[in-house]
This record gives structure tokens, sequence and C-alpha cells, in this order.
């Protein structure tokens, strides 16, 4: 279920983003070096090691102590690693994981399922998103919503908190009707609806929702994303969106 439904998370595989946490990396190291009390064994941080945050924070997250999660989050927090950073990097990169392991049988539903409700209690619980600049003109407005029946919910989570971020104003609809959505983008103006789609979302139900997304004559401009990417179709062209995208950039690129 949930290694397709990665809904416009940022893709941890590319090297930009491993270079950027690989270079946070070593500049905390740095910062904890150079620190007068670092030459003393007791009072010395340890170097912050991006595969060792990520797998114990992994670990934390399917743990049969529900507190470890937060004890491994303190400890991030402890290390140099701000909350934006800690929910827009590692929370994604850990969903991914398991998703992956439960693809491999390496990882049970049940893990799989309680782990990432830990994931995306850490992302609500670290609050919302500073913009990254402080923009009083008009901030671009995002419907970002969840399919009725889809069971995943993270990646849409991590998608609204980036985008505030990025100093968009989302909002987030879980498990939405076509007649639900179709009433709020009437009651509501809107500049884009993102719809995070799991990869078993039948074809004609993600027409029916863009349909939805454009009753009004100047309608919102409709992003799809998530595990239904990976469908070997021509979504565009089935679903009538006006793009396809896994990347809160590109989506943000082109809703401006």
């Amino acid at each position: 279920m949930f290694q397709n439904q990665q809904a416009f998370l940022a893709d941890m595989s590319r090297e930009i983003d491993r270079v950027a946490l690989h270079a946070l990396t070593v500049l905390i190291s740095a910062r904890d070096t150079d620190a007068p009390d670092a030459a003393h064994a007791d009072t010395a941080k340890p170097a912050l090691c991006l595969d060792d945050m990520n797998r114990r924070l992994y670990e934390a997250a399917i743990s049969q102590d529900r507190n470890l999660v937060w004890t491994t989050v303190r400890s991030m927090q402890d290390a140099g690693l701000c909350n934006q950073v800690i929910k827009s990097a590692f929370v994604p990169f850990v969903a991914r994981q398991l998703g992956a392991d439960w693809l491999a049988d390496k990882a049970t539903f049940a893990a799989v399922t309680i782990g990432c409700a830990r994931l995306q209690a850490v992302v609500s619980r670290l609050g919302d998103a500073s913009p990254l600049v402080q923009d009083a003109g008009v901030r671009i407005r995002c419907l970002v919503i969840v399919p009725e029946g889809d069971q995943h919910t993270l990646g849409a989570v991590v998608l609204a908190d980036q985008l505030r971020h990025r100093g968009a104003e989302p909002q987030l609809v879980l498990g939405i009707s076509e007649a639900a959505l179709a009433r709020l983008v009437r009651s509501q103006a809107f500049d884009t609806v993102m719809i995070s789609a799991s990869q078993g979302r039948s074809i004609a139900h993600l027409r029916a929702l863009v349909d939805s997304s454009r009753l009004k004559t100047r309608g919102p401009k409709v992003i799809i994303g998530g595990g239904i990417l990976d469908q070997n179709v021509d979504l565009k062209a089935e679903t009538g969106t006006d793009f396809l995208s896994g990347d809160v950039h590109e989506a943000l690129d082109f809703c401006a």
C-alpha cells in the first residue's frame, strides 16, 4: 500500500539532495569540532551521520517502544538538525524505505502502518513550517487532497508542510469524494488542486476528481502526483489533468 503512495515527497534519491544533506553533516561536524569544549569526550557532540540518522529514525518508527521515535527526533535536534530538515528530508526518506521493505517482504503491513502513522505524527507535532521568504504579496492557494478510499496520508501531510514552507497557502483535505470536492471548489477560490493518488486508484475516479475541480469557468489548475504516476498509462490524456508531478518544486513552478 504505502510504497507507491509518496505524493509530492521530495525525491531524496536525487544526488543534489544527498549532497545538500552531506554538506549539512560536514558543517555541523565542523562546528562541533571547533567548539571550545569539543576536545572533552564527555561534552562533545557525536558527529552527525546521514545514514545513521536515517537508520535510527527508521528503527524508532517501527519499534515496540512508542516513545523511541520522539527520543530519536530530540537527538537529531540536539545534533543540529532543524525541524524543517527532519520533516522534509528524513521523514520522506524513511517512509520510502518502509514502503520498499514492505515490497521486498522485509517489513510487515502492521510495521509499515505503525511506522507511517508515527512519522506523520512527527510532521504534525514539529509544527507548521515557516515560509522561506516573508512576502506580503499574493500567495498561491493550494488545495491538497487525498481521494476517498485511499489509506495513505503521510505524503499529503508532508506536501502541505513543504508548500507552506515555500510561501504557498495550502489547505489539506483527506478522504474527499467528488461531490465534496465540487462543493469546496465552488465555495472557495484555489489557484491549484493537488491530487495525491495511490497506484491502485482508478483512472475513471481520477477523471471525475479532475472534472469536479473545474466547475468554475476559471477553475484552478489541477496537478496529480503520488504512486499513480507509476502506472504505464498516459495519465494526462486519460484524466485531463493540467500537470503530473511528484515534486513540490515542479508543482509550484507550474502554478507560478
